[in-house]
């Protein structure tokens, strides 16, 4: 009896110790996920706000602001079906993807198609993924978007009205040869854009309802005349209290940007 104790407690010690190096190793992996996200403070043209929350350690929602070439501005959100390690690591294949296609194109489905070919080579059917990418020009005040197959984005112009952004394409990864079309858009100074991932819109509360794109458009009218950091903050407050203490089904993202005035030529 006293050896069948030694020997478990010699197991539990040793399955704590497994645990607890999970959890380091988890909390890494978070942090080195966490540092690749857009750090800024500024971008010259646009104020940022977002959203993240991962329904586990890490998540497979990503997204990026990135610097081209003449001033323009890349805003990307992407969401890999499933969550946890393995869509977390296709996340971070397609930040690297999404910075190489930045120094080689600047028009979003030039972006996609680049993105696409590489990976189709690679991702499993259960990692296919969605992403939303535009191209920003602060002098003309010009936004271009394509989809491949993202949850659909929000365009919130300053009177009030919200115009939603759908899918132009195919997801990644589905086919080599998918196409996806650019869409352009004139903004103006206080426009914001809200580009979610479907855990934001597709979030439970506990007789299965979801939250809905509906809902999501009626609030960001209502927060309207909130600052975009504040404005972000509020939405993420009413998706939590929508899920009444379920816990979330799937990672959540949402990033918000709020267009500045007209920078001049050379700015």
């Amino acid at each position: 009896m006293v050896l069948a104790s030694g020997v478990s407690t010699r197991r539990s010690a040793s399955l704590a110790a497994a645990d607890r190096h999970r959890s380091d190793e988890m909390a890494r992996a978070r942090g080195i996920q966490e540092a690749v996200l857009p750090r800024e403070s500024e971008f010259p043209g646009l104020e940022v706000a977002s959203l993240y929350a991962p329904a586990e350690e890490v998540a497979g929602d990503y997204y990026d602001i990135v610097a081209l070439d003449g001033g323009d501005w890349l805003i990307c959100v992407a969401d890999v079906m499933g969550h946890g390690v393995p869509a977390a690591m296709s996340a971070m294949m397609l930040k690297t993807f999404l910075l190489h296609a930045a120094e080689r194109h600047a028009e979003p489905e030039n972006i996609l198609d680049f993105i696409n070919r590489r990976m189709v080579t690679i991702c499993r059917s259960e990692n296919l993924a969605t992403m939303f990418v535009a191209r920003y020009d602060p002098r003309n005040m010009t936004l271009d978007y394509a989809s491949a197959g993202h949850e659909i984005a929000m365009l919130a112009t300053k009177d009030g009205t919200v115009q939603k952004l759908p899918a132009t394409g195919f997801l990644l990864a589905v086919m080599e040869d998918a196409t996806w079309e650019s869409k352009r858009f004139s903004v103006g100074e206080g426009d914001r854009l809200y580009i979610p991932t479907d855990g934001i819109t597709e979030a439970f509360n506990p007789g299965r309802e979801m939250f809905r794109r509906e809902r999501l458009a009626q609030l960001i009218v209502e927060v309207r005349d909130r600052p975009l950091a504040k404005s972000v903050e509020e939405i993420g407050t009413a998706v939590v209290a929508h899920r009444g203490g379920a816990p979330p089904s799937d990672d959540a993202t949402l990033l918000a940007v709020e267009f500045s005035s007209p920078l001049p030529e050379g700015g």
